[in-house]
């Protein structure tokens, strides 16, 4: 018997942007990127900041930076930024040029305390992947 094809895990594999086929550099990237972002939706999940009801699409298109203005932190997380990170390391947009999450994180989440700690740095880590990845493309 010969066994099927074997299929590439993930769509980041093909394509970085939408555009070209990724470096192994751009990959590691978005490899470490989807696994912080899995990571973030476990977090939220296990300190009970998960929310099964969806939030009005109004409240997440404010036009705010994270939606301060109608979210709670947290929510934002959920309802935006796990949703639009998850879509573009499938491949359909590019990796933001910066991120500063984590001051603004750090603030929202003071009053859980020692519970937020491994959020708080999965949010660091990924302010930093970005950064470094940002580094690497304009050089």
């Amino acid at each position: 018997m010969v066994p099927p094809p074997r299929r590439r895990a993930h769509s980041v594999e093909r394509l970085c942007d939408n555009r070209r086929v990724c470096t192994s550099q751009e990959l590691a990237h978005y490899r470490t990127l989807r696994s912080i972002v899995d990571r973030v939706e476990v977090e939220l999940r296990r300190i009970a900041l998960w929310e099964h009801d969806a939030v009005p699409t109004r409240r997440v298109a404010s036009g705010q930076p994270f939606s301060y203005d109608t979210l709670q932190f947290h929510q934002w997380l959920q309802w935006e930024f796990i949703p639009r990170m998850r879509w573009i390391l499938a491949g359909h947009g590019g990796l933001p040029a910066e991120s500063a999450i984590f001051p603004y994180a750090m603030d929202c989440l003071a009053k859980y305390g020692a519970a937020a700690e491994e959020l708080l740095f999965l949010i660091e880590s990924f302010d930093e992947v970005i950064s470094r990845s940002s580094r690497r493309r304009s050089h």
